[in-house]
């Protein structure tokens, strides 16, 4: 796991060892998976990938880490056709608080433009939704080349 946060880096860290899971984690930036050294089967995103500044550079860097036949998962992300921009800033009241508070980055995607990124970067999405909870949408990725999953 990568983690900007240090108190979700021993919340992490803590729940692995509580439920006897073994994870590596690292305190660092969207950016620090270049480091790594490994593939790895799935890649997940769970409500911080509209965090990432940069999310453009991020997308062709996955293609290195993730390996032949695994995928991308964004989980609970704002992601909707009802964004009125291609992408941007979120200026919701909630958001606009998380920015203030928080310094955090609060981007928020257009489908439509979200999947043009996806696919411009070898990646088709397949969406799945849980109705369980709202923000049980996730959007799963795939190389194109490969059998979706």
């Amino acid at each position: 796991a990568i983690e900007i946060e240090s108190n979700f880096v021993n919340l992490i860290r803590e729940r692995a060892s509580r439920n006897g899971v073994k994870v590596t984690v690292i305190q660092g930036d969207f950016f620090d998976c270049q480091a790594l050294d490994r593939q790895f089967d799935a890649v997940l995103f769970y409500e911080c990938f509209h965090h990432c500044a940069d999310h453009r550079a991020l997308i062709p860097i996955l293609n290195s880490i993730v390996a032949p036949g695994g995928a991308i998962m964004f989980a609970a992300e704002p992601i909707s056709e009802e964004f009125p921009l291609p992408w941007g800033l979120r200026l919701d009241g909630e958001s606009l608080w998380a920015i203030r508070r928080n310094g955090w980055m609060e981007l928020g995607f257009k489908e439509s433009y979200f999947r043009k990124l996806m696919v411009d970067n070898g990646w088709m999405l397949r969406l799945e939704v849980s109705a369980e909870t709202p923000w049980g949408a996730v959007f799963i990725a795939s190389r194109n080349n490969a059998a979706p999953l």
